[in-house]
């Protein structure tokens, strides 16, 4: 990699090592760039750094370090037109969060996290919405944020989801943060619909049954949670179960098929090929 050049966050390598010794030469770039007082260059490859590995301190720290060298981080990061830069993005994401402007960060980096979901940076949005700071946000800010990329993530990640699918990292930190937010806004039926839907894909059958059990107990006649508990007792080897989940949603919306497809997998999971 050479001075001036950024990253394809589409081809970021997977090996350890390879992308340590990348991120090594990413660093050294950066500090070089700063040094000299080429603040923009600098900027670009701290946002690189980060790309890579979103969450080592040393690296935050030199992001950091760069960003607050000017009176003004925001034009060390340029705002390209058209598509998304990933890196950009959510190095003007972090620069906004840090003067404060927390919903126009959380709609850049949400926006990043759908381009490249496999860099996980929803540990940052976990950082930051704390209990207090979710409390002082409003409905309206975080479902077409935070909670729909979230879910847009989830939808297209299998379940359960290929050896060495990088969308899981991500993932375990939306699962926190769901449940989070479940402590706050507990009238939205999605988040219990969202966070069983997550951690069925982190492989977590019992954490996945207990949120849609308790999604189903505060809304019976809502069919997304009686399929999000089905698929649940699925996963846990329960087929009558899931398929009395099935059925309910079914006579609450009649028209979604899908829930009786996933009760006959569950019993064809478990070899029970007649029920099936």
């Amino acid at each position: 990699m050479n001075p001036g050049e950024t990253l394809d966050p589409q081809a970021l390598p997977a090996a350890q090592q390879e992308r340590r010794e990348l991120a090594g030469r990413v660093h050294t770039l950066a500090r070089e760039a700063h040094g000299r007082g080429e603040l923009q260059t600098a900027t670009l490859h701290a946002s690189d750094l980060l790309m890579l590995y979103p969450n080592e301190r040393e690296y935050l720290d030199t992001f950091d370090e760069i960003v607050t060298s000017t009176d003004d981080p925001l034009s060390t990061l340029p705002i390209a037109a058209g598509a998304i830069h990933v890196a950009t993005a959510a190095g003007r994401a972090r620069v906004l969060m840090m003067q404060r402007r927390l919903p126009e960060a959380l709609d850049l980096l949400t926006a990043a996290i759908s381009v490249a979901p496999h860099v996980p940076y929803f540990y940052w949005v976990q950082r930051w919405l704390q209990p207090p700071v979710i409390e002082s946000l409003p409905w309206d800010v975080l479902f077409p944020t935070v909670v729909k990329t979230a879910l847009g993530v989830a939808l297209k990640t299998p379940a359960p989801p290929e050896d060495g699918d990088l969308r899981v990292i991500g993932l375990r930190a939306a699962a926190e943060l769901f449940t989070a937010l479940r402590g706050v806004y507990r009238t939205e039926s999605v988040l219990w619909f969202g966070e069983s839907m997550i951690r069925r894909r982190l492989g977590e059958p019992e954490r996945t049954i207990q949120v849609a059990e308790e999604g189903v107990g505060l809304w019976s006649e809502d069919w997304r949670l009686r399929s999000a508990l089905a698929n649940a007792y699925r996963d846990a080897g329960r087929p009558d179960d899931a398929l009395a989940q099935a059925r309910e949603s079914l006579r609450i919306a009649p028209n979604e098929l899908s829930p009786l497809h996933d009760a006959a997998w569950a019993y064809a999971d478990e070899a029970r090929n007649g029920d099936a």
